[in-house]
């Protein structure tokens, strides 16, 4: 995969890390500052050999700055193809559409954006499936109108622009965080409180930089400020509990890191799984069927906001899929069975 880098000069002191390398990359590698974006999000970015983690960072004269690009820009088809001649094999669950824009579920599994790294079909082929030349950017901005994401095994609703006007204004709802966004979890344990906020600083992991962890110490750097609220649904037992969490800010990894700081993971969720669990949530997670447990337990459930455009209040809400009701049915069923004190 081709490799770029450059040297901060005196001249560039102090400019935003993807302004600087759309300034400084040559012409043929035809990468916009959104391309840019996605590809610092990917770690494809180095400032003096560390991975970069967010494009407005500000650089200083001196350091070295590298990015490694894929091979060949994924190929995109003319805007004239009719949609049913893309490829794309998972079928979109549309919940409501107009000439402006999309909400539908993303199923987990589902990969967001394209990237060097991932292989096989993402959310945006399924978009580009479905209504390819009708989508904010298209075919140039591979985001392809999306304005938020899910991580990989994370399903739920979604919503994506299919305008210009409607992409800046959804972009700055979601930067404003005016917007309802409501998550399924199932989790391990069950919180003292029925209700409670977390609120902390969030920052990449001093190690492990595909984690986010609480800002506990300078070396996290900065942060950013990140707020969740919660409410205890259902008790399985004291093994574990299905909460409904909501939104008040947006970061990458948030429910999930904030989740495991307080001592409830989400089950199935193998990056912040308790290293060292008790010896009564190991006999829980063990009690547990295989086939139960695919994938981390959440689901974005509702999605709320003003539609950008026609000023209507708009809410859309998707039922969790199959496989987070198995896991929810196997809790039930082993909390059955210590009632009735049956061996797990």
């Amino acid at each position: 995969m081709p490799r770029h880098a450059f040297s901060v000069a005196a001249t560039a002191q102090g400019t935003r890390l993807d302004r600087f390398l759309a300034q400084s990359l040559p012409a043929e590698a035809e990468l916009s500052r959104t391309s840019l974006a996605h590809l610092i999000a990917q770690g494809a970015v180095e400032v003096d050999r560390k991975p970069a983690t967010t494009r407005a960072l500000l650089l200083r004269a001196g350091q070295r700055v590298s990015l490694t690009t894929p091979d060949a820009t994924p190929e995109i088809s003319d805007p004239s193809t009719p949609a049913a001649e893309h490829k794309a094999r998972t079928p979109l669950e549309v919940l409501y559409e107009d000439e402006h824009l999309l909400c539908f579920v993303k199923p987990a599994g589902l990969t967001t954006h394209p990237a060097p790294s991932v292989r096989g079909e993402t959310l945006v082929d399924v978009l580009r499936t479905h209504c390819a030349p009708h989508l904010a950017g298209y075919p140039q901005d591979p985001r392809c109108g999306i304005v938020h994401r899910l991580d990989k095994d994370t399903s739920g609703v979604m919503v994506a622009a299919k305008t210009e006007q409607t992409r800046k204004a959804l972009s700055a709802m979601f930067a404003r965080h005016d917007l309802e966004r409501r998550y399924l979890a199932l989790v391990w344990g069950v919180p003292a409180l029925k209700e409670g906020t977390i609120e902390t600083s969030l920052a990449r992991h001093p190690v492990q930089r595909t984690r986010m962890a609480v800002r506990r110490d300078s070396r996290q750097g900065k942060g950013r400020s990140a707020v969740t609220r919660y409410r205890l649904e259902q008790a399985f037992g004291d093994a574990a509990s299905l909460l409904v969490c909501t939104l008040e800010t947006g970061r990458t990894h948030q429910i999930r890191t904030h989740l495991s700081s307080i001592g409830h993971a989400v089950i199935g969720d193998r990056l912040y799984a308790d290293p060292n669990p008790s010896p009564r949530r190991r006999a829980s997670a063990e009690s547990l069927p295989p086939h139960a447990v695919q994938r981390q337990a959440l689901h974005a459930v509702q999605l709320a906001f003003t539609h950008p455009i026609n000023a209507k209040t708009l809410s859309f809400s998707a039922s969790p899929p199959r496989d987070f009701q198995t896991l929810q049915d196997a809790l039930e069923d082993v909390l059955k069975k210590k009632k009735d004190n049956r061996p797990l």
